[in-house]
């Protein structure tokens, strides 16, 4: 029997196919999950960072720090804080949460430092208020710079929650 008989025969039994469906599932919503969280807190801290200089300072530091700890020790920890089991799902979504976040920091605050000032004005002088014009002016001409961070991010994600696996 060749090696390929043999992997026919493996994934065609109803058990495999299932298995391979549940930890498929499983690998989308470890790596997704904190993806999507940690573009919206990437997305509020470097507002706060852009609008106000002295937290873009403490922000880059904090996310600089916060993505040097290393991730077993970040699964040791995080149960102590939250309350839950080393490799709960819970768990690994909180660690791998702060790395995304900590990776998009300089991204969203590069992006949006990359939006032209008269835009910027021009929105103000029309009546834009400042969160309206973020989410209509700002963040949309600001997303071909943060799309290359979040892919850095979402390769990140995925690698680490096959590890955890």
């Amino acid at each position: 029997m060749s090696f390929f008989d043999e992997l026919g025969q493996y994934l065609s039994s109803g058990n495999t196919r299932a298995e391979i469906l549940g930890d498929l599932g499983d690998h989308v919503y470890l790596a997704l999950l904190p993806l999507v969280l940690g573009i919206v807190l990437a997305l509020a801290a470097g507002w706060l960072g852009h609008r106000w200089r002295p937290a873009r300072q403490v922000l880059m530091v904090l996310a600089n720090l916060l993505y040097t700890i290393p991730s077993l020790a970040l699964f040791v920890v995080i149960p102590g804080l939250i309350g839950s089991k080393i490799l709960d799902s819970v768990n690994v979504v909180v660690a791998l949460t702060i790395y995304t976040t900590a990776l998009l920091v300089r991204p969203v605050l590069d992006a949006l430092d990359a939006v032209p000032p008269p835009v910027i004005a021009a929105a103000t002088a029309v009546g834009y208020k400042p969160v309206r014009r973020f989410f209509a002016v700002e963040l949309p001409l600001s997303v071909p710079v943060l799309a290359a961070g979040v892919r850095v991010a979402s390769v990140s994600n995925i690698s680490r929650s096959a590890s955890v696996r």
